[in-house]
């Protein structure tokens, strides 16, 4: 059979959030999950996760796009706003175009992330993949590289690469997805020759609107039906979570989105699918 990894990004996040999350895992209807070790949820998150003990596979999702860092602002001053916030996505994309992004910021901040996620987890991430794809882009993949091979570690890692069929065929952010797939394909050759294995094929990326569609998924597994590879379902359920508006979404379609995808997984038919086209649950260990 054919393996699905299901991740539900941003544990940690929010309150609403990282319960729905919760919730998902106690069910079993996701496989992995990944921390936001700097979100102020994080650790409440996290010892709630130690409580209830799911059996789901907890990661680590490095942000440098969100609240505030782990480290002093002093040092790593390429990465920060005269608030001591991360700039927000649109802000960092264009000091990354810029070449205004420094590697030796990015390199502290991911190992004060690091070490404060073995301080609230008490082990290293089994799983990987970057706040908004933040690990995709240079320096930020290299920085990332160079931590974990210092580190000793080769966790599952989110290959954002998806076929050319689904790029043309699928509806939603086809631009933004082709970037990211040419982005993420360089960085799946670079993970794979140092043996951190991950998915081949990504779904899930696209526009928070087009997760409202009763097909929305449908669409993927029908595209994707006759490769018999790895495949990673990315989401971002939660319940209604307003912490986030301001932060991480407006108060429309990217806060609705978390609620529309919780429903979504939560619905025997959706498994259903996923056994009709031959998948099977997997965790993102296994896969290592």
């Amino acid at each position: 059979m054919k393996q699905l990894v299901i991740v539900a990004d941003d544990y940690g996040i929010g309150r609403e959030t990282s319960q729905g999350i919760l919730d998902l895992a106690l069910k079993q209807r996701i496989t992995g999950t990944v921390l936001m070790v700097n979100c102020p949820d994080a650790e409440r998150a996290m010892q709630r996760w130690q409580r209830e003990s799911p059996p789901v596979e907890m990661g680590w999702h490095p942000n440098l796009t969100l609240d505030q860092p782990i480290s002093p602002p002093e040092k790593i001053p390429s990465l920060v706003q005269k608030n001591g916030h991360f700039y927000p996505l649109g802000a960092f994309l264009k000091r990354f175009v810029r070449g205004q992004i420094f590697f030796p910021d990015v390199l502290t901040e991911f190992r004060a992330q690091y070490r404060r996620y073995w301080e609230l987890v008490g082990e290293p991430p089994k799983l990987i993949n970057g706040h908004q794809h933040c690990v995709l882009f240079p320096p930020a993949d290299r920085a990332i590289l160079e931590l974990l091979t210092a580190e000793k570690q080769t966790p599952y890692f989110r290959h954002v690469c998806e076929r050319w069929q689904e790029l043309v065929g699928i509806s939603g952010a086809r631009i933004k997805r082709g970037i990211l797939n040419l982005l993420g394909q360089r960085f799946a050759r670079r993970t794979r020759a140092l043996n951190m294995k991950g998915n081949r094929w990504l779904m899930g990326v696209t526009n928070p609107q087009e997760t409202a569609k009763t097909t929305y998924l449908s669409e993927w597994f029908s595209a994707l039906a006759k490769t018999g590879d790895c495949v990673e379902l990315c989401c971002h359920p939660g319940y209604r979570d307003e912490s986030l508006i301001g932060r991480d979404c407006d108060s429309g379609a990217g806060l609705d989105r978390r609620t529309w995808e919780l429903s979504l997984l939560q619905k025997d038919d959706f498994f259903h699918q996923v056994q009709e086209q031959g998948y099977r649950l997997t965790y993102p260990s296994q896969v290592v």
